[in-house]
């Protein structure tokens, strides 16, 4: 359920995730995705978020839920900061290795959620993705056999 609009405190801009690997790919806001996106197994990922704060935040955390069949596999709470009123602020989040193997490949549902101090909650994103298996490289190249 997207929450991107502009409420009386908080905008959420842009959610990207950053990887060598991967560059820069943008991830819609508006619900709309036609879905699950895909993302090599193993590859080594940054969230960057952006957003602007149009009151004082104290406090500001940032949750991620990632849900698989139905399922929470993982919940991180991660402090971001305090901001005055402007940005757009851009904030990456700690990098991390998605899963590998075939047992961790398929789609996960995520949903982030942005708080105040306080614990009120001021914007709620979700979309999804999907982790796919990559050959595995022998004698340099993908999906080679040996002999």
């Amino acid at each position: 359920m997207p929450n991107n609009a502009v409420n009386a405190v908080f905008e959420l801009v842009d959610v990207a995730l950053v990887s060598d690997e991967l560059g820069r790919l943008t991830v819609p806001l508006d619900g709309r995705d036609a879905g699950p996106f895909e993302l090599p197994e193993g590859a080594v990922v940054t969230v960057a978020l952006s957003f602007r704060v149009h009151r004082e935040v104290d406090g500001l955390s940032f949750t991620l839920n990632r849900w698989r069949e139905g399922y929470l596999v993982s919940s991180n709470q991660i402090p971001v900061g305090s901001f005055r009123p402007g940005g757009p602020y851009e904030v990456h989040l700690p990098a991390e290795r998605l899963p590998v193997g075939r047992a961790a490949c398929g789609v996960y549902d995520v949903t982030g959620i942005f708080t105040d101090g306080d614990g009120r909650e001021l914007s709620r994103e979700s979309h999804s993705f999907r982790i796919v298996h990559q050959p595995r490289l022998v004698h340099g190249r993908r999906g080679a056999r040996a002999a």
